[in-house]
């Protein structure tokens, strides 16, 4: 043992210097060629494919199983800007978040909105938006749910993940008849096939 640690020693002591001259010089690719290899994925344009995949069967019948779908998203990614363009392209109502001043009042004629469009397929597409982490901040957003599992309003909401999960543990409400959807994360075998196909494209191999 001793004999091994006198030889791994002087390698571990040395200085930092020595240590990376050994190493050859690393230079960082231009970014226009690392875009050349391997264009970043068109997520806005994905992310819409399997919305409309997800939500087709909602969207064609006329007594959905679960009346309400929740899309999740991942904060930032601009999750409820493409829930609106599907929104619109179907031309379905899109719900307005509540101002600042109505959450903290409690202005229940926000609800007005939902309660007279009963028969309507409606969008809200930014449900963190409803509320507020203040201590008078989340009784509307908990009679929205409440309204929402009550009276069984055929509706898409979008909200990103951490105001999702947060809303779980703080507004219970009815969920039956609420359906989640969520992308599923790029893992390291996603993150394996979508390289390989794109390495794969005719695109890529003409260059």
């Amino acid at each position: 043992m001793r004999a091994l640690w006198a030889r791994i020693r002087p390698w571990s002591t040395a200085p930092n210097s020595e240590v990376e001259s050994d190493l050859p010089e690393l230079q960082s690719a231009p970014r226009d060629l690392l875009d050349r290899l391997l264009p970043a994925p068109s997520w806005p344009l994905r992310a819409r494919t399997a919305l409309e995949h997800a939500l087709q069967p909602w969207l064609n019948s006329q007594q959905p199983d679960s009346p309400c779908q929740v899309v999740i998203c991942a904060p930032y990614d601009n999750g409820d800007k493409i829930l609106q363009g599907w929104a619109l392209d179907h031309d379905l109502r899109i719900i307005q978040p509540p101002t600042y001043e109505q959450i903290i009042a409690n202005d229940t004629s926000w609800l007005d909105q939902w309660r007279g469009a009963s028969d309507t397929r409606l969008v809200f597409p930014n449900l963190e938006r409803a509320y507020l982490r203040h201590y008078n901040g989340l009784a509307l957003i908990r009679a929205l749910l409440d309204h929402i599992g009550r009276c069984g309003h055929i509706c898409v909401l979008g909200c990103q993940s951490w105001a999702w999960a947060f809303l779980e543990n703080t507004c219970p409400t009815n969920r039956a008849s609420m359906q989640p959807w969520a992308m599923d994360p790029l893992d390291s075998d996603r993150l394996v096939a979508w390289i390989l196909d794109e390495l794969s494209s005719p695109t890529l191999r003409g260059k």
